[in-house]
């Protein structure tokens, strides 16, 4: 299986529409992954094929590509983050709702 079957059982589980999901990406394998979800970014250092499909490219991984592309996305810096929203959405067992659906998909 590859790695977009996964983001298709967790937003199945979560009710989350494929359109609010971000995936980050470096490598040929993560392709399928950043083509499903709502916003595809791929690493500084990922390779030309998939900077190619990406909708953002960050920087390198050990120049904070993430947190770069957080900031970029406005996931950082803003009052309440989409992660914060996420967490109030489903506050109560979030780690053990993961641990379920982690099971359930045998990642």
């Amino acid at each position: 299986r590859d790695k977009s079957t996964g983001i298709d059982a967790m937003t199945a589980y979560f009710g989350i529409n494929l359109s609010e999901t971000v995936a980050f990406g470096d490598a040929d394998n993560d392709l399928r992954m950043l083509t499903c979800c709502g916003t595809g970014i791929a690493m500084g250092n990922a390779t030309p094929s998939l900077k190619v499909v990406a909708d953002y490219v960050t920087t390198d991984i050990t120049d904070h590509g993430i947190k770069n592309a957080f900031y970029h996305l406005g996931i950082l810096g803003q009052r309440r983050s989409s992660v914060a929203r996420v967490l109030t959405k489903y506050p109560a067992d979030a780690v053990h709702e993961e641990r379920q659906v982690r099971d359930t998909v045998q990642l």
